[in-house]
Order: structure tokens, then C-alpha cells, then sequence
């Protein structure tokens, strides 16, 4: 199949990942398994991004999120008072046999 797993990590443990393809039908060619899905949104994550300790892909999709939030605001839940308390009684006491 399409993964090898021939790369060994310093701590001892190893990597697995696509290397290998295969030919797929129904006009794709030649591809790597597990593909995934294109991002609706691209965003590029630069080196400098990196080393400055930024996520610019977090960054844009917390502010897409706000203004989403403000174009369709969520229901507020209702208040948490007057709900019946659903606590189990307690267990019966125990009985020693001696």
C-alpha cells in the first residue's frame, strides 16, 4: 500500500506517512492515500509567523468567527434556576458480618 513507516523519532518511537501512490480511477491519476479536504479558507503560515510565536490561521479564524457572531447572533440558553435538583438518595448503610 502507500505508507511507510521508516523514519525512527530520537525518543525511539517511529513516523508513518503517504509516501507510496497508487492509481485511482474516475479521472484523479495518480495520487497519495488519505488526501484529506481542501481548506475552505487559505491562509499562509510564514516562517517568520512561526518564530514570532503567531498562528495566523488561528488568528483569521477567530476573527471570521466574531464577525459571523455578529451577523447571526446565537440564543442565549435559558436561566439556570427553577430546574428540579436530580441528586440520587443515598446508599443505605453498610452491614458488617463479623
Amino acid at each position: 500500500m502507500g505508507i511507510d513507516n521508516r523514519f525512527a523519532l530520537a525518543d525511539g518511537t517511529g513516523v508513518t506517512q503517504p509516501r507510496y501512490a497508487n492509481w485511482f480511477g474516475g479521472g484523479v491519476g495518480w495520487s497519495v492515500e488519505n488526501y484529506g479536504v481542501d481548506p475552505d479558507i487559505e491562509v499562509t503560515y510564514p516562517p517568520h509567523a512561526y518564530a514570532a510565536g503567531r498562528d495566523p490561521q488561528l488568528e483569521y479564524g477567530i476573527g471570521a468567527l466574531k464577525e459571523m457572531i455578529q451577523e447571526l447572533p446565537t440564543d442565549r440558553p435559558p436561566a439556570r434556576s427553577g430546574y428540579r435538583r436530580l441528586k440520587p438518595a443515598p446508599l443505605p448503610a453498610r452491614r458488617h458480618e463479623g
